[in-house]
């Protein structure tokens, strides 16, 4: 990885760097950028890959064709939206911590769907838009007692 000069990239706040060298081997600390305080934009224009429990995140580099991993195992909401997401083509799930230990060969076996990141996002009708938002038909306003 050093001979790529790629890096591991986190988007944490800027104090979060002496813990981050705290906890990482030091094998791979010249490898870890905290990158706090830089825009998301910013760090997705470096990235080729992620990990992300952010689904929007998640979305916005799908969209940019940046493959996306997402961490099931902190899923504590429930209500299926990891799995919706993933089936919209703006990640992969990963089920447990463990499979990180893997994810060299999910980046190169990971493919996404054109069909897929199609449904992500489109432009909105101007008109359709305002008649989701707002209602097609005039309110009637009625004076309260």
């Amino acid at each position: 990885m050093a001979e790529s000069g790629l890096k591991l990239l986190l988007l944490l706040p800027e104090d979060s760097e002496a813990l981050v060298t705290s906890i990482s081997p030091k094998r791979v600390r010249g490898l870890v950028e905290v990158v706090g305080g830089m825009p998301p934009e910013e760090v997705m224009a470096r990235a080729w890959w992620g990990v992300t429990v952010d689904f929007s995140i998640a979305v916005e580099g799908a969209l940019k064709k940046i493959r996306f991993f997402l961490c099931g195992w902190l899923d504590f909401v429930g209500m299926g939206y990891i799995q919706q997401f993933a089936r919209f083509g703006a990640g992969r799930i990963l089920k447990t911590l463990d499979e990180l230990e893997h994810i060299t060969g999910m980046v190169a076996d990971y493919r996404t769907d054109p069909v897929a990141l199609e449904r992500l996002w489109h432009e909105a009708d101007p008109a359709r838009l305002d008649a989701i938002l707002f209602g097609s038909r005039q309110v009637r306003l009625d004076p309260c007692a």
